[in-house]
């Protein structure tokens, strides 16, 4: 009498079966919470972007154009190589009015742009994406507030950077 494979039987069938539904669970638990990791991430990004925006902001109406440029300088002097916000106020024609921070659309709202950063390795460049609220002021200029979202996406506080761009 032929015994019968261990693949033949109930047993393992069972188990694969369910070996099979664990996996699959595991799969989508794990793609769930790193998405929703990533969105509440990007949601407190964006929120601290947007006081920061709203602050300058009230330095305009309160003080005029002046007081938000020497507002701008003094956090640009005072952060070092510790670039948290990126500041800058452009005119019309998109040229810098105050702080060092240009690459942004002269709309309202929010923008993302693409980064490059050199890396470690000779010759590669890794691509970060630069979180920006844009608000228009009064006088045809425009206020941009960015900050890089390398943290979200797993990526080192980069310590150059390098705009791929114009």
């Amino acid at each position: 009498m032929k015994l019968p494979s261990i693949v033949d039987t109930i047993s393992f069938k069972l188990s694969a079966l369910y070996f099979g539904l664990f996996l699959v669970s595991f799969l989508v638990i794990g793609v769930s919470v790193y998405w929703l990791t990533n969105q509440t991430l990007e949601q407190q990004l964006k929120s601290s972007i947007d006081i920061e925006a709203n602050r300058l902001k009230s330095e305009y109406d309160s003080g005029g154009i002046t007081e938000l440029k020497d507002e701008i300088s003094e956090l640009d002097r005072g952060k070092g190589s510790l670039a948290f916000f990126e500041y800058g106020v452009i005119d019309r024609n998109g040229a810098l009015v105050a702080g060092s921070f240009s690459h942004f659309q002269p709309v309202m709202g929010w923008q993302t742009v693409e980064r490059q950063i050199a890396s470690d390795a000779p010759g590669k460049k890794t691509k970060i994406p630069l979180y920006i609220k844009v608000m228009a002021l009064t006088n045809d200029s425009w206020l941009g507030v960015g900050h890089s979202g390398g943290a979200i996406h797993n990526d080192p506080p980069p310590a150059n950077y390098h705009w791929s761009g114009p």
